[in-house]
């Protein structure tokens, strides 16, 4: 018996780390392979692969844009999710997309967390759907308040510049932050931005530099290059030129070579390596 019960634990536990894998090649945007990894586990009755799946489908990202398939699919990991989900009689050219719309909404209406981020992605860009801010930013905000940082980061430059709601920068910046302290290095650059520039928020070179180096110490290539701007010119911090040639070397090594160079040149900083 208990060499059953070891063999299904070690069963779930290989499974579980597929629908992991699975999902790490899809945010890598490695679809094809994503699509192989949940192809069997959708069809062993797995909710979180039915759902991917049905994603694929629904974008074509895998290689093939199927609408019926995307809202078997969709359909599968509704009911798995809501078994009392209710399903309703579409009819017209564009049947197969609205089923499969109407399922995918039900997952997130659900509370799938990452049903809701692509939603409100899908809303933003107008890919499969009509771009529509205000129900992007309703799905960005419903991730947002289960943890999701790229939801954080999204919802928050929403409240920021008032894009499918009303401008609130103190809404923005509480957004920003979370997702910034999760690790989002685009949220930390941004929010040392906003605290440099002073155009929306009250100037504070302090809070500006904190976020500019979080960013920084982690290889953000742009805040590497902010952080320097700041030592040169003296945004903040005292002037220091070999601190301001460290940084710009960094976002010069990490990509930025552009505006690096320019600045390498300007101050001459291989005076000051």
């Amino acid at each position: 018996m208990r060499k059953i019960l070891s063999i299904l634990l070690l069963s779930m536990t290989l499974f579980a780390a597929s629908v992991k894998e699975g999902v790490e090649r899809f945010e890598k945007g490695d679809f094809f392979e994503a699509q192989k990894i949940f192809m069997p586990l959708a069809k062993a009755g797995d909710p979180e692969a039915e759902f991917y799946l049905g994603l694929l489908y629904f974008t074509g990202d895998g290689g093939e844009k199927n609408l019926e398939e995307a809202g078997n699919w969709f359909e599968k990991a509704a009911k798995r999710r809501d078994p009392g989900a209710k399903g309703k009689v579409f009819k017209g050219i564009s049947k197969e997309y609205d089923r499969a719309l109407y399922w995918y909404t039900k997952i997130a209406q659900s509370g799938h967390v990452k049903a809701q981020f692509y939603l409100g992605v899908m809303y933003a860009a107008g890919r499969d759907l009509d771009i529509d801010y205000k129900k992007s930013a309703y799905w960005f905000e419903k991730a947002a308040k289960q943890g999701d940082e790229l939801a954080q980061l999204n919802i928050g430059m929403y409240y920021i510049e008032g894009l499918g709601v009303d401008k609130d920068i103190e809404k923005g910046i509480h957004w920003l932050e979370k997702a910034a302290e999760q690790g989002n290095l685009k949220a930390q650059n941004y929010l040392g931005y906003l605290f440099a520039s002073g155009e929306r928020v009250n100037q504070d070179y302090d809070r500006a530099r904190h976020w500019y180096l979080k960013a920084a110490e982690q290889g953000y290539p742009t805040a590497q290059y902010n952080l320097a701007l700041m030592y040169c010119l003296a945004k903040g911090v005292e002037k220091d030129l070999k601190q301001c040639a460290y940084w710009t070397k960094k976002a010069y090594n990490n990509g930025l070579k552009k505006q690096a160079s320019a600045l390498w040149n300007k101050y001459e900083l291989w005076k000051f390596e």
